[in-house]
């Protein structure tokens, strides 16, 4: 279950301060454990692509499809995945009405056309509290990482053919924020699996962030995820590095005893190479497109969009079509 001792975040200077205070907080025997609160990043790219909206002339629309569009059957990521194989299995275009939890920046539900009506916002919260584990909020995302990743998820084509489309357009989102565009916490992140478990939220929880390194209360979330049957989606990372070594977390806790849940995501790209920039590795089980994936930004924009942040949504599909 989850902690009922409060969390409590101490900000020290510098490196060496943090290494005195956690010495003197471990030293005084009132806690269960002390650790460094490592930051967490957005596992992306700068963007390879300008951006078009919903509103643009149909002259700029054209352009955009021809250089960025995701037109089905043309948009090759779907293709890759066999999108179309997975829909004809289900009972309607684009999914089941299955529900997906994404732990980001947020998701955009105002004002991104392609999301209106997907995203559960009695389920989503925000967790970025430093002295506290309780949720609150709305979940909203102000810095597009999590919008990109839900437009991959579930967007509609909502606003004509150059609008990005999503691998499973029926499903329902829930929104988690734990960080910004400039990262956040493992605590946070921690915090956001215990919420979506103890809410029931998703049968999938979707992780495009990460560090080099680990800690133990996210390890024993994650643990606790996988003691709830939820499928734990990692993106691998984006330092070309092999996950087995040590530096790239959560996506190094598959394999892992008790993480039977945790799927490591490598990217590839359209030619279904691992992309240059994807880490890999034996605890890597699956790739998925990565590289200048077109899809929902904030404010009813697009851009294309490239690191294993982007493959990771994509294995909604496999959640999907079981």
């Amino acid at each position: 279950m989850q902690r009922s001792v409060p969390k409590t975040r101490l900000i020290a200077k510098d490196e060496a301060g943090a290494a005195g205070l956690l010495a003197q907080v471990r030293k005084s025997g009132d806690v269960e454990f002390a650790e460094i609160d490592h930051p967490v990043y957005p596992l992306t790219l700068p963007s390879e692509c300008g951006s078009s909206s919903s509103s643009s002339s149909s002259s700029s629309s054209s352009s955009s499809s021809s250089e960025c569009g995701s037109s089905w059957p043309e948009y090759w990521p779907l293709k890759a995945v066999r999108a179309d194989m997975a829909w004809a299995k289900l009972p309607e275009f684009g999914g089941v009405a299955m529900q997906g939890a994404i732990l980001d920046t947020g998701i955009d539900f105002k004002s991104t056309p392609e999301l209106f009506g997907l995203i559960d916002r009695n389920k989503s919260t925000t967790c970025m509290d430093p002295n506290s584990t309780a949720c609150s909020g709305t979940g909203l995302d102000t810095s597009f990482h999590g919008t990109a990743v839900a437009g991959i998820m579930a967007a509609r084509h909502n606003s004509g053919d150059n609008t990005p489309l999503g691998v499973m357009s029926s499903a329902s989102l829930i929104s988690c924020k734990m960080m910004n565009a400039s990262g956040g916490y493992s605590s946070d992140a921690a915090d956001c699996i215990y919420d979506m478990i103890s809410k029931n939220a998703a049968a999938v929880l979707s992780n495009s962030w990460g560090d080099t390194e680990s800690s133990t209360y996210l390890e024993e979330a994650v643990a606790y995820a996988c003691q709830h049957d939820v499928l734990f989606i990692a993106a691998a990372g984006n330092e070309r590095v092999d996950v087995g070594n040590g530096s790239a977390y959560p996506a190094g806790f598959a394999g892992r005893p008790g993480m039977e849940c945790v799927l490591a995501v490598a990217a590839t790209d359209s030619s279904n190479n691992l992309a240059y920039y994807s880490n890999w590795g034996e605890q890597v089980q699956i790739a998925a497109p990565g590289s200048n994936i077109w899809t929902t930004y904030l404010t009813g924009t697009y851009k294309k969009q490239s690191g294993t942040s982007f493959a990771a949504p994509f294995l909604l599909e496999l959640q999907g079509s079981q």
